[in-house]
C-alpha cells in the first residue's frame, strides 16, 4: 500500500471515530430528551409541532447512523437494512417506555418516528449514490 494510500485510511478511521462519538451523543441525547417528563404547559404548547419533532430527530439518527457506517466501509445495502430493521425496533421501544416515565408513547409518535427514518434513508442513499456517480 502506498504511503498516501495508508495516510488517506488512517484519517478515514480517524473521521470514523469521531463521527461514532457524534452519533452516539446524538442519539443518548434523543433517549434522554424523550423520557424527560414534560409539564402542562410544554404539552399545549408542543401539541401539533409533537410529529414534526420526531420525525425530524430520526431522520437525524438514521443519516448520522448511515454516515457512520459507510465510513466503517459497511456496504450501502447492509447499512441501509440495519437501520430500516434496528431503527423502527427501537423507535417503538423508545415510545413504549415513555409510558412509565409520565411520557405518553402513542402509535401516532411512533409512526411519526418510522416516517422520519424513512426520510433519512432516501436522503442518505440519494446522498450516497450522488457521491458515487461525482467520484467515479
Amino acid at each position: 500500500m502506498p504511503l498516501s494510500d495508508a495516510v488517506t485510511d488512517q484519517r478515514r478511521r480517524g473521521i470514523a471515530r469521531a463521527m461514532s462519538l457524534v452519533l452516539a451523543a446524538y442519539w443518548i441525547a434523543l433517549a434522554v430528551a424523550t423520557h424527560v417528563p414534560l409539564d402542562a404547559e410544554h404539552v399545549r404548547l408542543g401539541a401539533g409541532r409533537d410529529k414534526i419533532i420526531h420525525f425530524a430527530a430520526y431522520c437525524g439518527l438514521t443519516i448520522l447512523l448511515f454516515a457512520t457506517l459507510r465510513l466503517y466501509r459497511i456496504s450501502p445495502t447492509s447499512t441501509a437494512r440495519r437501520a430500516a430493521i434496528g431503527l423502527p425496533i427501537y423507535a417503538a421501544l423508545d415510545e413504549l417506555l415513555q409510558t412509565p416515565l409520565g411520557r405518553d408513547g402513542n402509535l401516532p409518535d411512533w409512526l411519526a418516528d418510522v416516517a422520519g427514518i424513512a426520510a433519512g434513508l432516501v436522503l442518505a442513499l440519494a446522498c450516497h449514490v450522488w457521491w458515487w456517480w461525482r467520484n467515479r
